[in-house]
């Protein structure tokens, strides 16, 4: 099966190895946000929500595979979907996009890579 599969290649991550990830994804993020400020670049905060919204998908879709709880999943749904609905919404409506026809096209395509990231 495909998720036992997936599961055993991950069994051998210890907690200090993920929080090492966790800290150069973290560190990324905090240069993406200072690039971002600095420069008024909004689309790089937008590419990095968009990633960061992939947890949206990610924690539920554990959980039902695995068919028990798994952490994230009330994170997300209470903390993180709020949130990125809110931004979107607020990211729409300042008019941080030329037109309509790009916040469509960014969308779409996150909206695209986040369900490739999910099936992969």
């Amino acid at each position: 099966m495909l998720v036992q599969k997936v599961i055993d290649n991950f069994s051998n991550i210890t907690a200090a190895q993920f929080a090492v990830a966790v800290l150069m994804i973290s560190l990324v993020a905090s240069l993406l946000l200072i690039i971002t400020v600095t420069t008024q670049y909004y689309f790089l905060f937008l590419g990095l929500n968009m990633l960061f919204a992939l947890n949206i998908f990610t924690h539920p879709i554990q959980a039902i595979l695995l068919r028990c709880y798994m952490p994230g999943v009330w994170t997300t749904l209470l903390l993180i979907l709020p949130y990125n609905i809110i931004f979107f919404y607020h990211f729409y409506n300042r008019r941080f996009t030329n037109n309509k026809h790009d916040f469509k096209w960014i969308s779409s395509n996150g909206s695209m890579y986040a369900i490739c990231v999910s099936w992969s």
